[in-house]
């Protein structure tokens, strides 16, 4: 049997210590020794739920000899989303999540920890943050580009993991993940197993007894490979990383043979995602994976603790748009704080459901071991907000026909009428029923699979029995579809503080092919009821129900967000048709707006002193607390290009003269498949000395990227730039108006 052990919130003391700790100074450690080793102490320590970890054949188990299997959550880049590494966020993740294992991923190179080595505090601050819970933590060397774990710009690692495994070795729960992801034209025998007995070496100086994972080629995929010649110790796994969208049975063939040839499997990252972090979610298939990893007894970790605006992280982002009409930015999506907010009846703060990404609520349910949460997606839909009835009416044939309008219920609204129902039961309860219908709808609805309806009643009144809405599909060639009726049992209506309580009712069907829609009647029997009072209907959908999977992004039905506002179509889409990009053709030539943009712009083709490819955007003092959250991304079509026979990137960028604080910063991206599908250019700011007049109103900019001395990374030696992505970073910048590019080459 595999032990999965759940946390409860026992401790909650401990952790606001902590939080005062954290607040007068910093980590709550002490030099001196720390369970019977030199290191530090760690004050309101937990013991870990397994005890000391050890690998029995190829199984994780637990210090009873027992097989256990790790469940939990890895940060993204502790240098951009560090800020969930907070006291308030480990309590969400360990009681309420139920984690028993969190990983801190340290990048290295992209402006990690090469460049700011004060990331090790928040390292540092993770690690006494676990152990304060009693849950594991995995301490990430992430290396990812380059991806040769060997580069000069790793050449910390050995100092790093001699002075964690020193502090903190005496401590069971920590976990060292030794080279995140190795990939390029790397050898097993001859680059990544040399550096892997190297690490394991100076750790084992420390540590005896804790695990290491040790990473492997191809992004930590060739764990067969590893697993032929293993490096030689006690306690060492091997990390298999997937993306549910990308890695199938063929990776999880490779699993089988490592495990078929004695190498234990950690699966310290994976996703829900495509490889590179959006698409999807594939619900479906991540399944598969989990109830793999489940048969075989593997413990997983899961890709993000973010709030960027892409697939696999856990949390919503801020997404908006810009409205011209108004010259302003207008959010469709608020972004989830870092630090959980709302406060749990058991004294902690976590983060609400509706604050979760579909991957963050799914990959959560599948932690605490219940059934993933069914998100609905309407296909067509009435919710009223626009003041107005939408074709909706009382029908003809109702035999009780109350006056319908638009009612308010706070910031609510919706179809209602003012109705009583007698206490005493008639033979025929229809006989009683309002039936508010819409006709004449010629919606297709084979897509389809529920109708839901959002339903409002006033609160406080007295009730005896319970009501009934019967929904009615009208299609030929029986022109009357009755769904399963629903009672609504008055009690247990969501108290929305407004004096109203809320049903959300849905209602399965199934259409075939071709199937248009006629007519739509919502029935509500209430005869015995004694129920007096307003009826509003806040909104009515024909709707599909989904876990995630689709590629769709999806919402809660019950769910809002502000509405975009209407703006032009984009310029035609056009063909890339060769370097240079010039627009000129009065097309986009290939560009798009990314789907994991914050800022969900529209690309038209402006004048500039040519046309140039653009878009208007605001943005605002303050924006969020990572500039990134708020940046357009504009992507090229693919144009599979070997790196090698190019130096640089050139364009020109024009923006409104206009007097704005702040600055902006360009930030070009290549999407190589050897560097992970993200290969950064170092930045440029557009500065105040650098521009000059370009007619139109605006200023121009033309910039230089060097392909060949970026922060961090080079190329690999055969290095394809599939695409060019183009962000737009706002820096303290309430700049509002027009981005265009132009001439955009490389040479």
């Amino acid at each position: 049997m595999i032990q999965s052990a759940t946390r409860s919130p026992r401790g909650i003391g401990l952790g606001l210590v902590l939080v005062l700790a954290v607040l007068l100074g910093g980590c709550a450690t002490a030099a001196g020794g720390g369970e019977g080793s030199s290191g530090v102490q760690i004050a309101g320590a937990q013991e870990a739920p397994f005890g000391q970890l050890q690998i029995i054949g190829t199984q994780l188990s637990g210090q009873d000899g027992q097989a256990v299997q790790l469940k939990g959550m890895s940060t993204m880049g502790l240098q951009w989303y560090g800020g969930v590494v907070n006291p308030h966020a480990f309590d969400a993740l360990v009681y309420d999540w139920q984690s028993n294992v969190l990983r801190l991923a340290l990048y290295v190179g992209e402006g990690g920890y090469s460049e700011h080595p004060e990331l090790k505090d928040l390292v540092r601050q993770g690690i006494e943050l676990a152990i304060q819970r009693g849950v594991y933590i995995i301490v990430d060397w992430h290396v990812l580009t380059p991806g040769n774990p060997n580069d000069p710009i790793y050449a910390g690692a050995e100092d790093f993991f001699d002075e964690i495994s020193r502090d903190y070795g005496a401590y069971p729960h920590v976990i060292y993940e030794i080279m995140n992801e190795p990939n390029g034209d790397l050898s097993w025998s001859e680059d990544l197993k040399p550096y892997a007995e190297k690490m394991v070496d100076v750790i084992r100086a420390n540590d005896p007894d804790n695990i290491i994972l040790i990473g492997s080629g191809t992004w930590s995929q060739d764990v067969d490979i590893a697993a032929a010649d293993p490096v030689e110790g006690e306690n060492l796994m091997y990390a298999i990383h997937f993306y549910s969208g990308t890695h199938g049975q063929e990776l999880r063939d490779k699993v089988d043979k490592a495990l078929e040839l004695g190498a234990p499997v950690f699966s310290s990252e994976w996703g829900t995602s495509q490889a590179s972090g959006t698409g999807g979610p594939y619900i479906t298939k991540a399944q598969e994976w989990l109830d793999f990893f489940d048969q075989r007894g593997i413990s997983w970790v899961n890709w993000s603790l973010a709030n960027k605006n892409e697939t696999s992280a856990a949390f919503k982002a801020l997404i908006q748009v810009y409205d011209e009409e108004q010259g302003e930015s207008v959010i469709l999506q608020e972004e989830t704080p870092l630090v959980p907010e709302a406060v749990h009846p058991d004294g902690y703060r976590y983060w609400p459901e509706d604050q979760l990404s579909v991957s963050g609520a799914f990959v959560r349910s599948r932690i605490r071991g219940e059934e993933p949460p069914v998100y609905r997606q309407a296909i067509h839909s009435w919710d009223f907000e626009s003041g107005e009835l939408e074709g909706w009416h009382i029908a003809e044939d109702s035999p009780v026909k109350p006056e319908l309008g638009v009612l308010n219920a706070g910031e609510a609204q919706g179809a209602g009428y003012q109705y009583a129902w007698s206490t005493q039961a008639v033979s025929d309860a229809w006989s009683t029923a309002p039936r508010l219908r819409i006709g004449d709808t010629n919606k297709i609805i084979d897509q389809g699979d529920s109708v839901g309806v959002r339903l409002l009643l006033e609160k406080g009144k007295t009730v005896q029995a319970p009501l009934e809405l019967n929904v009615i599909m009208q299609y030929p060639p029986s022109w009357w579809t009755q769904l399963p009726a629903v009672k609504i049992n008055y009690g247990e209506g969501e108290d929305l503080g407004n004096g109203y309580l809320a049903y959300q009712i849905d209602v399965p069907y199934s259409a075939e092919e071709g199937t248009e829609l006629k007519h739509l009647q919502l029935i509500l029997v209430g005869t015995g009821s004694g129920y007096e009072g307003r009826v509003i209907v806040d909104s009515v959908a024909v709707q599909t129900t989904s876990t995630g999977d689709g590629g769709v992004a999806l919402a809660k039905t019950q769910g809002g967000g502000e509405s975009a506002p209407a703006q032009e179509p984009p310029a035609p889409l056009g063909e890339f048709s060769g370097l240079p990009w010039t627009f000129d053709d009065q097309t986009r030539q290939g560009w798009t707006v990314t789907e994991d943009s914050p800022a969900q712009v529209i690309p038209r083709i402006y004048p500039a002193e040519t046309p140039a490819l653009g878009y208007s955007y605001a943005w605002s003092i303050p924006g969020p607390e990572d500039p990134w959250n708020a940046a357009p991304r504009i992507s090229s079509s693919w144009v599979n290009l070997p790196a090698a026979e190019y130096s640089s990137l050139s364009l020109d960028i024009y923006i409104e003269d206009q007097d704005a604080q702040g600055t902006l910063q360009v930030q070009p991206v290549i999407q190589s498949p050897q560097h992970g599908y993200w290969f950064q250019l170092s930045p440029q700011i557009l500065d105040d000395q650098t521009w000059t007049p370009a007619g139109q109103g605006l200023r121009k900019y033309s910039l230089t990227f060097d392909l060949t001395a970026n922060t961090g990374a080079s190329f690999a030696p055969d290095a394809v730039m599939r695409n060019l992505i183009l962000i737009t970073i706002g820096l303290e910048s309430d700049y509002r108006g027009k981005v265009l590019y132009d001439n955009v080459t490389f040479r």
